[in-house]
């Protein structure tokens, strides 16, 4: 692994289809209005692998470092 970021991708809320957000061009994603909780997150860079990820929003903005290793 190179450590940048990936670029294709997406990130599911608590496995919710309608609640699936792209991964950007510098592998940050942003998921809007979100309400303070728990939630899970599912990470998938294509090619690459997924990561699981229980996160807690306890203010508006969060911010979390994800690293994806290759699938073997």
């Amino acid at each position: 692994m190179t450590g940048q970021p990936l670029n294709a991708g997406r990130v599911r809320v608590n496995n919710d289809a309608s609640l699936t957000f792209s991964l950007g061009g510098d592998g940050e994603f942003e998921i809007p209005r979100l309400l303070p909780g728990n939630y899970n997150l599912e990470i998938t860079a294509y090619g690459v692998g997924t990561v699981d990820r229980t996160i807690v929003l306890e203010t508006s903005d969060a911010f979390i470092d994800v690293r994806i290793q290759e699938d073997p």
